[in-house]
């Protein structure tokens, strides 16, 4: 899985970032990866356990919406 890293490595300028929704800094870093490389991105030091979450909220919420689509379609039952 080569050049799907973001390159979130520790490089990058503490004094100079964003905020994520998380609430972290995002530091300005560079990608060092095939696809990128060289490209500046705001990275949060969280991102893969933020993504994780995330991933895990959407497959809730889609199970949800799948047993409600399911009620419809038998009179609510």
């Amino acid at each position: 899985m080569e050049g799907s890293s973001s390159g979130n490595n520790g490089s990058g300028d503490p004094d100079f970032g964003m905020f994520c929704f998380c609430g972290e800094l995002t530091p300005l870093r560079t990608s060092g990866t095939q696809k990128n490389p060289g490209r500046r991105f705001f990275g949060c030091a969280n991102y893969k356990r933020t993504t994780i979450t995330i991933q895990m909220k959407i497959e809730a919420m889609q199970k949800e919406i799948d047993a409600m689509q399911m009620r419809v379609r038998h009179g609510g039952k």
